[in-house]
């Protein structure tokens, strides 16, 4: 990997490096400063990864927040995702 300061990686890619690199990808990337844009559909994978949180719906960020802002009410982020994504969510 060259040396960059944000690197996008979409689930299919990061599951490629993720086993490449034995499971400590994002852990020393950030350790090297390193800003990662993981995007996904898991959202139990992202509650385990994440710093940032952004839902996005239709190409629209819908709420952000770190994983315990966003689940502080006692929900999954799943939970946050589908009240965040169903027809008629509020904005």
């Amino acid at each position: 990997m060259t040396n960059a300061e944000r690197r996008q990686l979409d689930e299919q890619g990061f599951v490629v490096m993720e086993n490449c690199m034995g499971g400590d990808l994002l852990r020393e990337l950030r350790a090297s400063g390193v800003s990662v844009v993981l995007t996904t559909h898991a959202m139990d994978e992202a509650e385990t990864l994440a710093d940032q949180v952004f839902i996005v719906d239709e190409g629209v960020v819908k709420v952000s927040g770190t994983v315990a802002e966003l689940t502080a009410a006692g929900d999954t982020l799943e939970d946050v995702f589908l009240a965040q994504t169903r027809p008629g969510a509020a904005s």
